[in-house]
């Protein structure tokens, strides 16, 4: 028995997602119970217009409370009953490192034998948090198996923890079927021309992701005459006026902005249609939305970040350019549009998605524990 401490469905967003697909792959080798928030986000600090989403009926049992102490440890014992051989949890930001520091700590105090495998998404939180690394050691004192999905958060792993080396994985790829209808149907659809090249950026706007910096070197190019379309897709997390006020006014019907949370359905006519993908991030542990890339075969266009750059190589299946720099992204861009091998580009992101199933993930996850 496998018990799976996470954010699931109805809750919305990558760990989410991420978290579904894993949990089907492991179902797949061993009984596995998933357990899920009953509480996620304080509403007050979530900056989103939702936390959930409408969808198939929710399969994971809802027990966490995150801001509740005195529900911690009830919900480390009510898991204690499923007897599972060893318990998996996501990790990917400091305010949720006391819950399940507090669920595992009661589990251990029942059964100190109990591995414990922690997935850690982020190791450092993208915006300052106080006493995040303190939080994040008390939590790695209680874990048996630390597993990270990139070159960055490995390095910030070692660093944190005195040169201690966790498990390094990969990211798997989300595997979602290409849609029915053409890219030309696509365009006429969504308004755009079979001569434009679609700029993506996807996901939920907050500011570590850099679409000011894309919006600044998309201002030093002359998108009327490269025939570049930006295609913005995401609920604001931050404020949109002061992003949209910074668009070049002649720019601004060449902009498609879609402010809202997409279904799956939606996000992949988008990716299927797009020319590129682009990651002007300041920081990356690594990215669900590069995931999404690699499915649909859509080259990348990202920032010189190790949690991207494991799966990017200039030129290769996609194009690099310097971190939090919009001259040389702008170069970039014009660089991929004029010059670069869209079709080369899409035939190896193809090739890279062979290699990052979720079969081969859960499977290497479940190892480590000695559960083949």
């Amino acid at each position: 028995m496998i018990s799976f401490l996470s954010v699931f469905p109805p809750f919305r967003g990558g760990i989410s997602r991420f978290s579904h697909h894993l949990y089907e792959a492991l179902r797949q080798r061993h009984t596995t119970r998933a357990f899920n928030f009953s509480h996620l986000y304080p509403p007050i600090l979530f900056p989103g217009k939702s936390q959930t989403e409408s969808g198939d009926e929710p399969y994971a049992t809802p027990v966490l409370h995150s801001y509740q102490p005195f529900n911690w440890r009830p919900t480390g014992l009510r898991i204690l009953k499923a007897r599972p051989q060893v318990l998996i949890y996501s990790y990917w930001h400091p305010f949720f490192a006391p819950s399940m520091t507090g669920v595992i700590s009661a589990m251990k105090d029942r059964r100190p034998g109990l591995d414990v495998i922690g997935l850690l998404h982020n190791v450092r939180a993208h915006e300052m948090f106080p006493m995040e690394k303190t939080l994040f050691k008390r939590l790695m004192a209680q874990t048996d198996y630390p597993v990270v999905l990139s070159s960055q958060t490995e390095g910030e792993y070692r660093d944190w923890m005195g040169g201690a080396q966790p498990e390094r994985l990969f990211h798997p790829v989300y595997e979602q079927p290409m849609p029915e209808k053409s890219v030309s149907e696509l365009r006429k659809k969504h308004g755009f021309d079979d001569g434009d090249t679609i700029l993506l950026f996807f996901g939920f706007i907050r500011t570590y992701k850099g679409l000011d910096v894309l919006i600044d070197a998309l201002n030093l190019l002359d998108l009327q005459a490269l025939r570049i379309r930006p295609l913005i897709v995401g609920e604001f997390y931050i404020d949109k006026a002061p992003l949209v006020n910074r668009i070049r006014p002649d720019h601004l019907p060449y902009y498609e902005i879609i402010d809202s949370y997409v279904s799956h359905h939606d996000a992949a006519e988008f990716m299927a249609m797009s020319d590129a993908m682009m990651l002007p991030y300041r920081s990356a542990s690594q990215s669900g939305i590069l995931s999404n890339a690699v499915n649909f075969s859509l080259p990348v266009i990202c920032s010189d970040l190790a949690g991207l750059t494991d799966h990017v190589t200039d030129g290769v299946n996609g194009m690099i350019h310097r971190r939090e720099d919009p001259i040389d992204l702008a170069r970039v861009i014009r660089r991929f549009v004029q010059t670069g091998d869209a079709r080369a580009m899409r035939a190896e992101m193809q090739r890279l998605k062979a290699g990052l199933g979720w079969e081969a993930f859960a499977s290497r996850l479940l190892a480590l524990s000695g559960i083949s």
